[in-house]
């Protein structure tokens, strides 16, 4: 932490920056998206986030004849504020994703790959495996915002011995649960493997959630159970809209390539607009929360 005028700021270098002292008067850059115009030479130049890269703030400060570059937030909460922003995020869309790749799996499939020797067996086969990897959507997008908070902090130890975790844990799951359904006589036993990623990927997410929990680096902001009730109610009745399309639409396997890529496109319009507009009607603005990338490196 760095005291400045009896308060205590957390302070973190960036990856890559020298492990240097510097001294010099302060210099308010703004958010440091131009050199200074000479105004920053021989001084510790202040940049606010938001805008451009970190990278792109400091060499322009550099470029300006700056000793040392200071990068603060913009926000409150620190990181944990950032990180709970991310978190609602992948859930804003990640979950309509994910439900999109459970509900319409065979038609995707079908459109994408049933043409030549790709045949309606293998539509089927294939089709089973994305409804069990659907859930891994999620799991993955929540691994890739939660890991900064370990790297943020110069540790790259504990998200690898976790993922280690995880990964064993799935292997082990993918082994039983594989060999259980080839036992049992399943057509379709490859789609424990497929589960088995996904299982593994929510207890990643979960080990790195508790970790930083327990670390005190991440405290949930209030509002997350009418956030996820929002979602939830906007999600099943996108899920709704999107069944009744694809039934509407007959069969995908008999339908031509030029109508089942046309049928498709209408179905996840349709689903993303009904998504959309309930998400605005329960009083979410998904705008609003998007806009926060423009505030953020």
């Amino acid at each position: 932490a760095a005291p400045v005028g009896g308060t205590s700021f957390i302070v973190a270098a960036l990856d890559g920056s020298q492990q240097l002292s510097r001294s010099g008067a302060l210099a308010n850059g703004g958010r440091c998206t131009t050199t200074g115009s000479g105004s920053f030479s021989g001084k510790v130049v202040l940049c606010e986030r938001g805008d451009i890269s970190f990278a792109d703030k400091v060499n322009n400060a550099a470029g300006g004849g700056a000793s040392a570059v200071i990068i603060y937030n913009n926000s409150p909460g620190g990181f944990s504020g950032t990180l709970d922003w991310a978190l609602r995020l992948v859930l804003l869309l990640g979950a309509p994703a994910a439900l999109g790749l459970l509900l319409l799996a065979e038609p995707i499939v079908a459109t994408l790959f049933h043409h030549n020797a790709f045949t309606e067996r293998d539509v089927a086969m294939t089709s089973a495996a994305l409804v069990a990897y659907a859930f891994a959507f999620v799991g993955f997008s929540l691994v890739k915002v939660l890991i900064p908070g370990f790297y943020s902090r110069q540790d790259t130890t504990e998200p690898l011995r976790l993922g280690a975790i995880a990964f064993g844990a799935g292997m082990v799951v993918s082994v039983v649960v594989t060999t259980a359904l080839v036992k049992a006589g399943y057509a379709r036993p490859h789609v424990g493997i497929a589960g088995a990623t996904a299982a593994a990927s929510w207890l990643h997410a979960g080990l790195l959630y508790r970790r930083l929990r327990l670390d005190g680096v991440y405290r949930p902001l209030p509002g997350w159970g009418i956030y996820l009730l929002r979602i939830g109610a906007a999600s099943l009745l996108m899920s709704a809209v999107a069944l009744a399309a694809a039934a509407w639409f007959g069969d995908w396997l008999d339908a031509a390539a030029l109508q089942r890529g046309f049928g498709l496109l209408g179905i996840i319009v349709a689903a993303a607009v009904t998504y959309l507009l309930a998400l605005m009607l329960l009083g979410l603005q998904p705008l609003r929360l998007l806009s926060g990338l423009r505030h953020r490196d």
